[in-house]
């Protein structure tokens, strides 16, 4: 995201998706598109060249039908199940949960983003808005099993959290008065991995075309960056050629560059979520205590450190991460 101009305010900050998503919105009613919401999507059909999409209001259970030539998916990871991810895997042992809360009264300092690692998961945390600090966690499968036998008497959530309160001094110091704001919302299993771009005239964008695990804390600023990418790709072609013909070479240009500049991050978070979920990751923690350059070489493998390009367009100032 790009530097901020007021002086005093150099480095990153972090603001809640609600607040984010809002002003998401509101600059995409300025831009002149129609909003439908609260509705939700139950069914996408192809008829001919032409997209069919059947919604359904949340408040009234009203159906209405839309139709148009191209259609871009770019569901997250933390709704609920949409019609453009079919089926559901086999689950596994390795599967990962992810919970995030917002707790007050936490001896965080407030300059810093520690990342968690223990035995069988990761987290990490932030003071975001209103003096709270933001928790998110990913944890396997097992160990979450292993947290509910543990802990019977206790919400899933609950268990892992009072797991990993054991399993990490650090977290048990910060968290000793720490109170929870609100309540636990957890999403799951996590695929995180490399998905299709594009599909018949159809394209994905964010979690939708690929997921990073959390542990680089860059999903966000992937979705709008594969959107970015995507649209430049749409308006660069002419107005009339929306062809299935032209839509699959459209596809294979946003793939092209999307492999590009998106890939390398999910290859590089899989290789650091590895390590941070070892059994034995003490090694790690002592590594980057003593050699503080592998931190920015992790930065540097997963996208932080380098603008967005496009070949029809200068690099974007709207992605520059500071370093």
């Amino acid at each position: 995201m790009p530097h901020a101009q007021v002086s005093g305010y150099r480095w990153g900050r972090a603001i809640t998706r609600e607040r984010l998503d809002l002003l998401l919105l509101r600059e995409v009613a300025v831009a002149g598109a129609e909003i439908w919401q609260p509705w939700s999507l139950d069914e996408v059909v192809k008829k001919g060249d032409v997209f069919c999409c059947t919604i359904r209001s949340k408040e009234s259970d009203e159906v209405n039908r839309l139709s148009s030539r191209l259609v871009i998916a770019a569901q997250g990871s933390w709704g609920q199940r949409s019609p453009f991810q079919f089926g559901e895997p086999t689950p596994h042992p390795t599967d990962l949960f992810a919970f995030k809360a917002r707790l007050r009264n936490c001896d965080l300092l407030p300059e810093l983003m520690p990342l968690v690692m223990f035995p069988g998961g990761y987290g990490g945390m932030v003071y975001a808005d209103e003096n709270r600090a933001s928790f998110s966690f990913c944890i396997r499968r097992d160990t979450l099993e292993q947290c509910r036998h543990r802990w019977p008497n206790r919400k899933a959530a609950e268990a892992a959290f009072a797991y990993i309160q054991q399993s990490s001094e650090a977290v048990s110091q910060v968290c000793a008065q720490a109170s929870l704001d609100g309540q636990w919302y957890a999403t799951g299993p996590l695929r995180p991995g490399v998905r299709s771009c594009t599909s018949h005239g159809m394209f994905f964008a964010g979690n939708a075309a690929g997921e990073a695990h959390p542990i680089i804390a860059d999903g966000i600023n992937m979705a709008i960056q594969s959107a970015w990418i995507l649209c430049h790709c749409l308006v660069g072609s002419a107005p009339s050629g929306r062809s299935d013909q032209n839509l699959e070479a459209i596809g294979r240009l946003y793939a092209e560059h999307w492999r590009k500049e998106i890939g390398p991050r999910i290859r590089s978070g899989s290789l650091f979520a590895t390590i941070a979920m070892s059994a034995s990751n003490m090694w790690g923690g002592l590594l980057c205590e003593h050699l503080p350059w592998l931190l920015k070489l992790g930065a540097i493998l997963s996208g932080k450190t380098r603008a967005i390009s496009h070949p029809m367009c200068p690099p974007s100032r709207l992605f520059v991460r500071s370093d």
